[in-house]
């Protein structure tokens, strides 16, 4: 019985630490990408907004 709660144990909180080591590095990506991610969402309403008028995409 013990090794049961002992193996689970263990493999709980390997799968929570690469969670965390996952997220970790998704943060360090995001603020790589910095203002690209920032401008991309403005950017592509933009190109949306213009494209359903007819105007030329700038």
């Amino acid at each position: 019985m013990f090794k049961h709660i002992s193996v689970m144990s263990l493999t709980a909180s390997l799968g929570l630490m690469a969670v965390f080591l996952v997220d970790f590095v998704d943060m360090i990506f995001v603020s790589v990408l910095g203002a690209f991610v920032a401008g991309a969402p403005g950017m592509l309403i933009g190109q949306a907004a213009s494209s359903l008028r007819g105007l030329p995409i700038s």
